[in-house]
C-alpha cells in the first residue's frame, strides 16, 4: 500500500491468518487494527517495505504470540507516534522508535516480544498478568517502563536512563547480560551507574532432584525439589573447596623457616 492510509475512528482493519499487509509510507490509525484476526498456524505480518509510522488515535493489536509479527526483511525501522497504542502478544522484530504506548495485555503470561535495539520516549508496560519481554539496546532517556499488573522481562538487553515502575506484585525480571544504566529502580538505593542483577535461582517445583560432584580441589551439592508441588519450592547448595588443605603443609613450612 502506498501513500498516506487514514483508517477512521469507527473503522476496523483485519490481516488474517497467512495474509501480509506492506504499508510503504505513514499511516494515519484513527481506528482499529489486528494482526492475525483469525485463528491459524500461518504468520500474519505488518510487513515495513519502507520506513513508516504508525500515528492517530487508534490502536495496532498483535493477536497471537507467535503468528502475530511486525516484520522488515530490508531492515528499515517502525515509528510508534505519539497517542498511537500497539498492544496484546505477539512480536516486533524489526528496530523502531516508541514515542506512544506498546503494551504486553493479553492474559496471563501470554507474552509480547520486542526483539531488537529501539528509542522510547515513550510507554512501555505490562498489565494484565501479561508478559512483555525487551531484547537489544534500549534508549530510555525521557521513557517509562512499567510493570502494572503484569512483568516486565529484560532478556540479554541493556536499558539506558528513563523511568522504571512496578506495581504490587508486578515485577521487572532480568535474564543473563541484562543491564540498566541511569534512572534505576529505588531498590538499587539511587545508583548513578549501571547494575548488574545476580538472581538466586528457582528450584524445581516438579520433582526433587540431587547433583553433587567430587573434584581435585573441590566438591559440590545441590538438592532441590517441591514443597507444594507446581506452586512451591526448595533449593539447598553447599561447596567444600581443599585449598586450605592443600596449602596447609606449604604455610606451615613457610612459617617453620621464618621461625
Amino acid at each position: 500500500i502506498s501513500g498516506v492510509y487514514h483508517s477512521l475512528a469507527s473503522g476496523q482493519l483485519n490481516v488474517e491468518n497467512g495474509a501480509v499487509l506492506a504499508p510503504l509510507a505513514s499511516w494515519q490509525n484513527d481506528g482499529h487494527m489486528v494482526i492475525h484476526s483469525t485463528a491459524g498456524a500461518n504468520v500474519s505480518e505488518l510487513r515495513l517495505n519502507n520506513y513508516v509510522t504508525l500515528g492517530g488515535a487508534g490502536d495496532l493489536l498483535l493477536n497471537d504470540v507467535a503468528n502475530a509479527q511486525i516484520t522488515s526483511p530490508s531492515g528499515y525501522t517502525l515509528t510508534n507516534a505519539l497517542g498511537h497504542k500497539i498492544h496484546g502478544a505477539g512480536r516486533i522484530l524489526p528496530g523502531y522508535t516508541n514515542h506512544g504506548s506498546i503494551i504486553a495485555d493479553a492474559g496471563l503470561n501470554v507474552t509480547l516480544s520486542l526483539e531488537n535495539s529501539a528509542t522510547n520516549d515513550g510507554l512501555f508496560s505490562a498489565q494484565n498478568n501479561a508478559r512483555l519481554v525487551l531484547s537489544g539496546s534500549i534508549n530510555n532517556s525521557g521513557g517509562t517502563i512499567f510493570a502494572n499488573g503484569g512483568d516486565v522481562q529484560m532478556n540479554g538487553s541493556a536499558i539506558l536512563y528513563g523511568t522504571f515502575r512496578t506495581v504490587g506484585s508486578s515485577a521487572v525480571e532480568t535474564t543473563a547480560n541484562s543491564s540498566i544504566t541511569g534512572g534505576l529502580p529505588a531498590r538499587y538505593g539511587g545508583r548513578l551507574s549501571s547494575v548488574i542483577d545476580i538472581s538466586m535461582k528457582d528450584g524445581n517445583q516438579k520433582d526433587f532432584t540431587v547433583d553433587a560432584s567430587i573434584g581435585m580441589i573441590s566438591s559440590k551439592l545441590t538438592m532441590q525439589g517441591p514443597i507444594k508441588k507446581n506452586k512451591s519450592s526448595f533449593i539447598f547448595s553447599a561447596r567444600r573447596t581443599y585449598l586450605d588443605l592443600l596449602a596447609r603443609p606449604l604455610i606451615s613450612a613457610i612459617a617453620q623457616g621464618q621461625g
